[in-house]
């Protein structure tokens, strides 16, 4: 306890199992503090909110708005609202603790693109969306930029709703009160005429939100753009955006509710058709004209060499791997037969990148797909795809590009989250952010069995070995004759010293699935630790068997063999390794390189 340091104009909150950092904000009228404090116990940063008591008080909303925001945060359970964790009470104040989210501000964060503000409008919409479909619905009542927060998750942004100490259950009358609670300049009219709310009321927020952020608005400057009747006057400072959009953004701050979108879902939908038909036509909207005419321009020339009779005529040149992406190491050039222009119809060239990709063909598969995104660059399902092959061929960045482009196009696809996440945790060790993108991929398909297994796999890399195998036996539950779960939970239970328990799950594994080079893999690591170097030796040779090309099955081999005194096999295996893999360290110090 005495690591920490309580600033003495800090509460002294240490006998409470807390240690406050520094204050986040402060409202001296509304008596409320809320700080950056780190719980002792297990060095957790969390937020505390004090309600300060006041002798003699005699108003007590103060009291129920605290009252409220936790009977809100009770009923939710969204990754992108901080958890309620509890509350205590000290002699002079009430505090509420909530999980600390570490990200900047909506306010604090400069040149946001509007891609970027699209995305992150998208985002706080679903949030929005979830937040209403509860029982009875809860409106938020104060979005604003500053409590909205956003953080970096691969190229785009993860965002945050925090503060519901205004938020309320239902759309009951608000008569009742006498205090008008929000921010002004983002309230409707009918939050400051205090009438009955209902579910378009926080999309006037919302819409003043995004209107401040695009106009480079603080928040206590946005009331300049509106007028007497809380129209807001936006469009003159925003003529370069799409006038879809900009109509969007009217409806959304509508001050007649009852021409406002009625809910966020409505809105959402509004929002994403808009974006489809953007994408259809090109990915970057200041580029529509010369995007239509190029497309037209190719259909109209293969229907004219099709109508001359000429497509047999012009074989396409043989493929170059320099010539479509610039790679840091090359793709294996695949054998491919000449493709004539027919088939750069683009169902036909996707067709042969899926076949190729489903036989594990990546290099051939990427051909196809990178064909396909020369003619349509917003063909979600290769993108998709193309992220998957370029995954296998190692080569996260590009695989991440390719994932986060076509999420920007359709960020209902539980397929494409998980291969997302999988490029984050296999292929650029974040686990951290892959967490969030398997479990948006569960949240889209609970019932895909690949999200659980991979959310796992994340878990583990984290150390999060409990919670890892609560992820792995969702995934057995799913598909019990698959050796993915049984693979991640026998990982698990062998970083945290459970050999036993670990062999069983890597047994149960082999039996469900005997073709598995990974699960033989596992199983062997388990009896090497347990000192069985005969027998990790035998299964790591029938991993080798249904895939040789892979260098740890390989090197992990020479270690069991190294261990029981087989110096000629342990030394073949570390020669097969370096083979396969020249940059493996650990096999170049056993060869003594």
């Amino acid at each position: 306890m005495s690591s920490f340091q309580v600033m003495t104009n800090f509460p002294a909150l240490t006998t409470y199992g807390y240690a406050i950092e520094k204050t986040l904000g402060q409202n001296f009228q509304g008596r409320r503090f809320t700080y950056l404090a780190r719980q002792i116990e297990g060095d957790r940063p969390v937020v505390l909110k004090k309600f300060a008591f006041v002798q003699g008080a005699t108003d007590w909303s103060g009291y129920d708005s605290i009252e409220a925001e936790i009977k809100v945060l009770q009923r939710l359970n969204h990754e992108q609202i901080p958890d309620y964790l509890g509350s205590f009470t000290t002699d002079d104040g009430f505090y509420l603790i909530t999980e600390y989210i570490d990200a900047s501000t909506l306010a604090q964060t400069k040149a946001l693109s509007f891609k970027e503000i699209k995305a992150i409008a998208i985002q706080l919409l679903r949030i929005l969306q979830s937040l209403q479909e509860q029982q009875p619905p809860i409106i938020h009542r104060d979005i604003k930029p500053e409590n909205i927060l956003i953080r970096r998750w691969g190229k785009s942004w993860r965002v945050f709703l925090i503060d519901f100490g205004f938020a309320r259950l239902g759309m009951d009358d608000l008569s009742a009160s006498s205090t008008v609670k929000g921010t002004l300049g983002f309230m409707p009219p009918e939050q400051i005429f205090q009438r009955e709310l209902t579910t378009a009321s926080d999309l006037y927020s919302l819409g003043i939100t995004l209107i401040s952020i695009l106009c480079g608005k603080r928040s206590g400057e946005i009331g300049a753009l509106v007028n007497s009747d809380y129209r807001i006057q936006f469009r003159s400072q925003l003529k370069h955006l799409p006038n879809a959009f900009l109509d969007w953004l009217e409806i959304l701050t509508e001050p007649n509710l009852n021409k406002r979108y009625p809910d966020a879902k409505a809105a959402l939908q509004a929002l994403l058709r808009l974006e489809r038909k953007s994408n259809h036509v090109t990915y970057d909207y200041n580029n529509v004209h010369f995007a239509w005419q190029f497309l037209v321009g190719v259909l109209s020339l293969m229907l004219g060499l099709k109508l001359w009779g000429l497509f047999n005529m012009l074989p396409i040149p043989t493929f170059a791997p320099q010539d479509t992406v610039t790679q840091p190491t090359p793709l294996n050039e695949p054998n491919l037969p000449s493709i004539d222009l027919s088939d750069k119809l683009i169902a036909d060239l996707y067709q042969k990148g899926l076949s190729a990709l489903n036989r594990d063909g990546y290099d051939e598969a990427s051909y196809y797909y990178n064909q396909v995104l020369e003619v349509d660059p917003n063909h979600f399902d290769a993108l998709s795809d193309n992220c998957a092959a370029y995954y296998y061929l190692n080569q996260p960045e590009e695989a991440l590009d390719l994932c986060e482009r076509a999420i920007a196009i359709n960020d209902q696809d539980y397929r494409v989250y998980n291969r997302h996440g999988l490029v984050l945790t296999g292929g650029l060790d974040r686990p951290a952010e892959a967490l969030l993108s398997f479990e948006r991929s569960q949240q889209l398909n609970p019932g895909y069995f690949w999200a659980w297994v991979n959310h796992a796999r994340a878990l583990t890399a984290l150390g999060k070995y409990d919670q890892a195998i609560a992820s792995a036996e969702k995934g057995i539950e799913i598909d019990q004759n698959a050796s993915g779960g049984w693979y991640e939970k026998s990982k698990a239970l062998r970083r945290m010293g459970f050999l036993e328990l670990a062999l069983e799950a890597s047994n149960q594994g082999t039996l469900v699935d005997p073709s598995s080079h990974l699960i033989w893999g596992e199983q062997g690591r388990v009896l090497y630790a347990q000192k069985r170097y005969e027998q990790a030796l035998s299964a790591f040779d029938k991993a080798i068997t249904f895939n040789p090309d892979h260098a740890w099955h390989h090197y992990r081999a020479g270690l069991a063999a190294e261990a029981i005194g087989n110096d000629y096999r342990a030394i073949a295996s570390y020669e097969k390794a370096f083979a396969l893999k020249p940059d493996f360290t650990q096999a170049q110090e056993k060869l003594g390189l």
